[in-house]
C-alpha cells in the first residue's frame, strides 16, 4: 500500500507520476480501461471514468492500485447525460489513496500528465500500468460529449477514463479520445474536465470531509548504478557460473565476466528471443527455453550445440536441470511440462494439468520435484519421474509470472500478474507472507541475505527484507519492462531489461 497522508496538499514539487501509480484503476468486465479513485464518503468510494468504458451490458469490476478486486453492481454504474463520462462506486472499510482535485483551471501550455492500464507487448500481452507527460493545447475544445482538453501525450487503448494531472500531481480531468487534428495528420488525445464531476457531486453527495490524498513520496533511492551494458536484444534471463554471467540478448547468449562484465563470448542460439537459462551443476551445459518452441542443450565452454528438445508446440518458458544434469525440464504457452533426457535429447515424461500457460518452473534440490505456476493462478507441485501431481501450493489472483526457490528448497518466492509477491513453505505449502507495490506483473525473483529482490513490468527493481511489507529501496533507472535479476554472493545486484540494458550495483542490507 503506498503511503499515505491526511489532507497533505500536494506540493508543486513532487512528481506527478508517482502520484498516478496510486490513484489510477482498472476496470475489467464486458469492455475493458481505466479510471480514477476520485473520493470517498464514509465507506463508499467514487471512480470517475468514460461512459464509453461500461457501455457494454454485463457485471463490471475495479482492480485497485494494490491488486485488491472489487465488484460495481449495475445499480453503482451512473453515466452523465450528454458527456462520455461515469462515475461509478463500491463500498469498503478499507483505506485506499484518491486524487486531489485541481483548485485552479488549468491552462494553455501546462505540463499534464496522463496515465492508464493498456494492454502491452510480449506474448501474454498483460496490463501494464503506463504514464505518459505532455502538454495542455486546448482548453475549451469544440468537441462532442464534453470533451474540452487536448494536449500532446502519447496515449493507447486501455487509457480511456484515465487521470489527467497536472504537474503539482493534482486532477484536471480524465483522458478519452485519440483523433486527428483538424484537416491534418496529426494524432492528438483529447480528455473531459473534471468540472464533470464537481457538478455532479453538488447534487448527489454531501459536503466534502477530510479524506486521504495520494502521497507522492515513495520508496526510492537516487544511488546510480555501478555499470551499465547495452545490449541489442531482450533481456529474459541472468544465470552465473563460477565467474561467468550469462544473460540472454534477443535470441542470443552472451557471457560475461562477472567482476566487470567484460564481455567473454556470445553466439545465436535461436531466431526468437530466449526466455529462460539454466545451467547444469556440472557447470559445462547450458538449456534454453525460447519463444520459437524449442529448448537447446550447449556446451557451456564452447558454445557448441549439443541437443535441439522439439515437442512443444507454443513458446517454451521456462528450462530447469535436474541435480544430476542427466534431466531437462521445460514449460511452455502449450500447458505442459516435458521432461527430456540430456543424453539423448529423448522425451520421457508429458505432465499436464494446468489449465492455461505455464509461465515458470522451479526444481526443488535433492529432491525428484518440481514446482510450476501458470497464468490459471495456481502454483503446483509435480514428480518429473512419474508425472504425478502432488497438489496445488499456493495461489495469485492473477497470472503467476515468476517463481524463485532458495538454495536448500525450504522457501519458495512467487510473483504475480496484479504485482503481488508471494513467499511459501515448500514443504507443506504454508503462506509465510506476501508483499505489495508493484505497478504492474513482478517477472523477475531472486534471494537476497535478508530477503529478495524483484523486478517487475513496471520498470522499477525493489530489494525487500522479510519483515518489511514495503521495500527497502526502489531503482527506477530502467526504462522498459524489467525482465531478469539476479543476486551474486558478494551481494551485487544485476537486472536486465526489454530495451537490452543490463544495470549492475551493489546492495546495502
Amino acid at each position: 500500500m503506498p503511503a499515505l497522508v491526511l489532507n497533505a496538499p500536494v506540493q508543486a514539487q513532487a512528481p506527478a507520476e508517482s502520484i498516478l501509480s496510486q490513484i489510477t484503476v482498472r476496470i475489467i468486465g464486458p469492455s475493458s480501461g481505466s479510471g480514477v479513485l476520485v473520493e470517498r464518503v464514509g465507506d463508499r468510494y467514487f471512480v470517475v471514468t468514460n461512459t464509453h468504458v461500461v457501455r457494454k451490458p454485463g457485471s463490471y469490476g475495479v482492480v485497485l492500485p494494490n491488486g485488491d478486486r472489487v465488484p460495481i453492481p449495475t445499480a453503482q454504474i451512473q453515466p452523465i447525460p450528454d458527456h462520455d463520462f461515469a462515475i461509478l462506486s463500491f463500498s469498503s472499510k478499507e483505506i485506499y489513496p484518491v486524487a486531489a482535485i485541481a483548485k485552479e483551471a488549468p491552462q494553455v501550455g501546462d505540463a499534464i500528465f496522463v496515465a492508464g492500464w493498456p494492454r502491452s507487448g510480449g506474448s501474454l500481452r498483460q496490463s501494464v500500468f503506463t504514464s505518459t507527460q505532455g502538454e495542455l493545447t486546448t482548453t475549451e475544445a469544440p468537441l462532442p460529449q464534453g470533451y474540452r482538453l487536448t494536449y500532446t501525450n502519447l496515449v493507447r487503448t486501455g487509457m480511456s477514463g484515465g487521470p489527467i494531472l497536472n504537474a503539482k500531481g493534482e486532477l484536471i480531468g480524465i483522458n478519452g479520445l485519440v483523433r486527428l487534428a483538424g484537416q491534418t495528420s496529426q494524432v492528438v488525445a483529447s480528455g473531459l474536465p473534471i468540472d464533470i464531476y464537481q457538478r455532479w457531486r453538488q447534487v448527489n453527495l454531501p459536503p466534502a470531509t477530510p479524506q486521504l490524498t495520494a502521497n507522492p513520496q515513495v520508496s526510492s533511492t537516487d544511488e546510480p548504478p555501478i555499470l551499465k551494458r547495452s545490449l541489442s536484444g531482450e533481456i529474459h534471463a541472468i544465470a552465473n557460473t563460477k565467474n561467468t554471467l550469462v544473460t540472454t540478448d534477443g535470441g542470443n547468449v552472451r557471457l560475461w565476466q562477472l567482476a566487470d562484465l567484460t564481455e567473454e563470448t556470445n553466439w545465436n542460439a535461436h531466431q526468437r528471443p530466449i526466455n529462460d537459462l539454466a545451467i547444469a551443476a556440472s557447470r559445462s551445459l547450458l538449456a534454453t527455453a525460447s519463444e520459437d518452441g524449442t529448448a537447446k542443450l550447449w556446451n557451456l565452454e564452447t558454445g557448441k550445440l549439443l541437443q535441439t528438445l522439439t515437442g512443444h508446440y507454443q513458446p517454451v518458458t521456462g528450462v530447469e536441470f535436474s541435480a544430476d544434469g542427466q534431466t531437462v525440464i521445460t514449460s511452455s504457452w502449450d500447458r505442459t511440462l516435458k521432461v527430456w533426457s540430456v543424453a539423448t535429447g529423448e522425451l520421457r515424461q508429458e505432465i499436464t494439468g494446468h489449465d492455461a500457460v505455464v509461465s515458470a518452473i522451479a526444481i526443488i534440490p535433492g529432491t525428484p520435484q518440481v514446482i510450476s505456476g501458470s497464468t490459471d493462478g495456481t502454483i503446483r507441485r509435480w514428480n518429473w519421474q512419474t508425472g504425478q501431481a502432488l497438489g496445488i501450493l499456493g495461489k495469485h489472483k492473477l497470472a503467476v509470472l515468476s517463481l524463485s526457490i532458495n538454495a536448500n528448497g525450504t522457501r519458495l518466492l512467487s510473483g504475480g500478474g496484479e504485482g503481488m509477491i508471494q513467499a511459501w513453505q515448500v514443504s507443506d505449502g504454508k503462506n509465510l507472507g506476501s508483499w505489495a507495490g508493484h505497478q504492474d506483473g513482478v517477472w523477475a525473483l531472486d534471494f537476497t541475505q535478508n530477503g529478495f529482490v524483484s523486478g517487475s513490468w513496471d520498470r522499477s527493481v525493489r530489494v525487500w527484507r522479510w519483515n518489511h511489507k514495503t521495500a527497502i529501496a526502489t531503482f527506477r533507472d530502467h526504462k522498459s519492462y524489467i525482465g531478469a535479476v539476479w543476486v551474486g554472493a558478494d551481494q551485487q545486484l544485476i537486472s536486465g531489461d526489454w530495451q537490452g540494458v543490463l544495470l549492475r550495483r551493489l546492495l546495502n542490507e
